[in-house]
Order: C-alpha cells, then structure tokens, then sequence
C-alpha cells in the first residue's frame, strides 16, 4: 500500500514523514530544481503475523506500506501544486494531508481549516478536469453510455462541492474508474501537526465542525516530538513514551 503525505510549505509534513519512518529527511527545498520527493517502506507487525509466524520457519514477511513524501515545487505561490506533485498524489492508494496546527516562524497564526478547503479545491478542480476530457471523448466515440451516465454523475457531484469518496459505487462501478485515478476518491486522513505544548489540547471548535461534516478523520500529533523518538532505538523509544505517558 502506498500512502502519500500531501501539505503546504510550513505545514511540518516532512518532519511527519520522519515521525512515521524514522528516516531523517532533508527539511525544505535547496537550489533552483524541484523538491525531493522522499520514501520510504515501513513493516507493519501485527499480532496475527506473530502468531502465524511462531510455528513456520522462515516466518511470513509482515505487511509493508510505502510512505511517500510528496514533493511540491519550490517558489509555487500560495497553496497550490504543479502537475507533477498532482501525478504523484494520483498513484497513492491513500492520502494523508499534514496540516499546520501551530503559529508560523512569522508569528502568522494557523490557518487549518484554510489549507483543508484550499487542498479540497485543487483536488476537485484537477478531477474535474479529467472527467470533462474523458466525457468530451466519450461523446465524440458514442459508445459506453453507462460510463458516460456514471462520470456525468460524478461530475455533477464535485459541481457541487462534494467528494466523490463518498459516492456509494458498485464493484463494476469502480472498475470502469480504476483508470482515472481520481484524487477526491482517495482515503484521506488529517494529521493536525501541533506544537509539544499544545498536546491534550481540545481541537478548534471550527475544525471539529468542518471534520464531522465532511466525515474526515484526524490525527493530532506533534511532529517534531515525534521525529526525535523516531530515531531511537525500540527499546529508547519504549523509555521515552513511557515517560511521556503515551502508547
């Protein structure tokens, strides 16, 4: 399974992709050429794994996600993304939008619920643009109605500003779009990326609003606390949450 981490310059979504990898990775953009686009594949231990494992010699190999961090250009204005880190989002099974929940090192207070709609938009905008270019085809060949009649569907749902992960699809259904990759039918989780202080904190009134209406899960974690123990050894790592009085 691969997962991609999406966010705008500032939202922490590298330290995150260290958080979850325990891979140091380069903070930033350096020189004129695009941003790197870090991965990295994680084991997955589970109990059933381990209970299986214990009779068989060699073990079954534990479940992997792929972990991608995907790079935005560099010197992009506002919070939008080139067609290059769209392509990127497209290949991801699922999606895991890193968003700022702590002031900027300008003092500019956090803007979650700006960069969730800002995100949405591009996403829908790009989908959009992909249905309308396989409908106009697909009106030109005069063929494959119930196609025509489903991405017409579709396209009248993102019309309206709704996303098409919550479009109840049969297996056929999704099969005629496997093709399509649309960015808006992907899984996606919110990680409030927050500040060490703030952990234990209610979330924004406004925030938990916007994630009940769209049916949005969220994960409040604290990147940069998180990098540093990332990097430890496991049983440091044990120490130190243990400490912290987390699981």
């Amino acid at each position: 399974m691969k997962v991609g981490l999406v966010g705008f310059p500032g939202s922490g979504k590298t330290t995150v992709f260290g958080a979850l990898t325990g891979q140091q990775a380069e903070l930033g953009y350096s020189g004129k050429g695009p941003g790197k686009t870090n991965l990295a594949v994680v084991k997955v231990p589970t109990d059933r794994n381990q209970a299986i494992g214990e009779p068989l010699k060699p073990r079954p190999p534990h479940t992997q996600v792929v972990f991608v961090d995907v790079a935005a250009p560099p010197g992009v204005a506002g919070r939008s993304f080139d067609a290059s880190a769209m392509s990127a989002m497209r290949d991801m099974d699922a999606l895991i939008q890193v968003v700022r929940g702590f002031p900027s090192p300008d003092g500019a207070a956090a803007d979650p619920i700006g960069e969730l709609t800002d995100l949405a938009t591009e996403m829908t905008v790009g989908d959009l643009a992909i249905l309308d270019k396989r409908l106009d085809r697909l009106q030109k060949e005069a063929a494959r109605p119930g196609e025509t009649e489903l991405l017409a569907r579709l396209k009248a749902h993102l019309d309206r500003g709704e996303m098409l992960r919550d479009v109840l699809l049969t297996d056929a259904q999704m099969q005629l779009l496997a093709g399509q990759h649309l960015l808006t039918q992907k899984r996606l989780i919110i990680a409030y990326n927050i500040a060490e202080k703030a952990e234990g904190q209610p979330l924004p009134a406004e925030l938990r609003k916007y994630l009940a209406s769209h049916s949005l899960p969220l994960i409040p974690l604290c990147g940069l606390g998180g990098t540093d123990g990332a990097t430890l050894s496991t049983s440091e790592q044990k120490a130190l949450f243990s400490a912290l009085g987390l699981g």
